[in-house]
């Protein structure tokens, strides 16, 4: 079983001690009330000598002694028996009184009519249902019997004592139904007060629920634009290293300071700042590789062109002969300007590989010495393959010359280490660089000019 919530347990006991208050107020009431009424009927049959008195006090006797075995079964926790055995005494000893003096015309019928108000505030409905039945049946069989003269009071009290028992009795029901009815409005009081608080923590429970909704709305919907805005930062961002991908490394990202202080936006601008600064660096990488790579063309297509037997070659009266020395006059300008140059029937286009100008092309032509855009883009084409197959041819001639190398290098290595002996080696290596190299002398030895050099020997 779940216990209940904290306010609920309060409730809880605050209605246990507003019904011990109602039940305790109720029992003493009726106490009282039942002692005034014994004092006045032995007053009364001391005064008038009109009134059974002696059979009055043991029923009051009786129901005091009810009364207080009621409030001791209500602070055992036995409440339910304890408002059944207080209704029940009050049934009986009102009974016994009506019993007793003038029948069910008499005075004290009047407090019969709070009995089932009684009843209820104490047990609830259905004690009231059942009080008021079992009052109802016993007034009604009392009365038919006192009406066809079967039964009759055992007394019947003088005009003035009947009005003054009526007296007191009225006002003693009159008390007794006002401390309940107090009772039973303070409980009433108490419950409104309850409701109203209910009510309050309810109104403020839906005021923080649509809070918490609407808190919730607006974090989704700043969860979407979130996303949103990343999206289209990804996408400017791909677009971006696209360009760079492609070569564009003076492109940058537009990046600017965040006007609010939202973690998405701050993220984003580190971001773009960091990329700016690694396309840089990347950059300037490049850059210097690209310097580094020139150089090295450079120095290998110079030592290619030194390695060859001609600089170059000229078509001229229907023969190929070699052109060390021959240049046309815009040869010099297309290599200078590193573009096509064209001028009084001469065509001169620069052998350009990777952004470096390797060689040149110069033509001649007779007439007027105009060039139509077809010729010009078919030179250019020639250029272009002429400068990839050059490369080509160079690149297998490198690649030919290190294997040689290595080959050379494996076989001299392999001899040398055939001996165990030092001496051995170093004549091995000797004799073997004459014969890889054609040198006319190898001198190979240990240590250096003297014994006091560096090395010790």
């Amino acid at each position: 079983m779940s216990e209940l919530p904290p306010e609920a347990m309060a409730h809880r006991r605050d209605t246990m001690r507003q019904r011990q208050a109602t039940f305790r107020t109720t029992a003493i009431a009726l106490a009282l009330g039942a002692t005034l009424a014994m004092a006045l009927f032995v007053a009364m049959e001391v005064a008038l000598e009109a009134f059974p008195g002696e059979l009055v006090v043991p029923i009051v006797a009786l129901f005091l002694l009810l009364d207080f075995l009621s409030l001791w079964l209500w602070r055992s926790n036995r409440r339910e028996v304890a408002v059944y055995v207080l209704v029940i005494a009050l049934v009986i000893v009102l009974f016994s009184l009506t019993i007793l003096a003038d029948g069910v015309t008499g005075p004290f019928v009047i407090v019969l009519a709070i009995v089932p108000l009684i009843s209820g505030v104490l047990g609830g409905r259905t004690v009231a249902i059942a009080t008021t039945l079992g009052i109802s049946v016993i007034y009604a069989l009392l009365a038919l019997l006192e009406g066809v003269g079967v039964w009759e009071p055992l007394t019947r009290m003088p005009p003035f004592g009947s009005w003054v028992a009526t007296v007191v009795v009225s006002l003693v029901t009159i008390a007794i139904g006002s401390a309940v009815a107090a009772t039973f409005t303070q409980r009433i009081e108490s419950a409104v007060t309850t409701l109203r608080e209910q009510y309050a923590k309810l109104r403020e429970s839906s005021r923080e629920a649509e809070q918490l909704l609407e808190a919730r709305r607006q974090a989704q919907e700043k969860q979407a634009e979130d996303l949103q805005q990343l999206m289209r930062a990804a996408r400017r961002y791909v677009e971006f290293l696209d360009r760079v991908s492609t070569g564009d490394y003076e492109a940058r990202l537009s990046v600017a300071p965040p006007e609010s202080p939202d973690a998405v936006d701050r993220a984003l601008y580190e971001l773009g700042i960091s990329i700016n600064s690694t396309v840089e660096t990347l950059a300037e990488t490049v850059q210097d590789l690209q310097v580094v790579q020139r150089r090295y063309a450079s120095e290998a297509w110079r030592s290619f062109a030194r390695s060859q037997p001609h600089a170059g070659f000229r078509y001229q009266g229907d023969r190929v002969e070699p052109a060390d020395d021959v240049w046309l006059t815009t040869m010099g300008q297309a290599i200078a300007q590193r573009q096509l140059v064209a001028h009084d029937g001469e065509l001169a286009i620069p052998i350009l590989l990777r952004d470096q100008v390797i060689g040149t092309i110069g033509v001649r032509r007779g007439g007027d010495g105009r060039w139509s855009d077809e010729e010009l883009a078919l030179i250019q084409a020639i250029v272009d393959q002429l400068a990839q197959t050059i490369e080509s041819l160079r690149l297998l001639e490198e690649t030919q010359r290190r294997a040689t190398q290595e080959r050379v290098v494996s076989q001299v290595t392999g001899r040398m280490r055939e001996s165990l002996d030092v001496e051995d080696v170093i004549r091995s290596a000797a004799r073997e660089m004459h014969q890889a190299l054609g040198l006319p002398e190898v001198v190979v030895r240990l240590g250096g000019p003297t014994r006091d050099d560096e090395t010790g020997i």
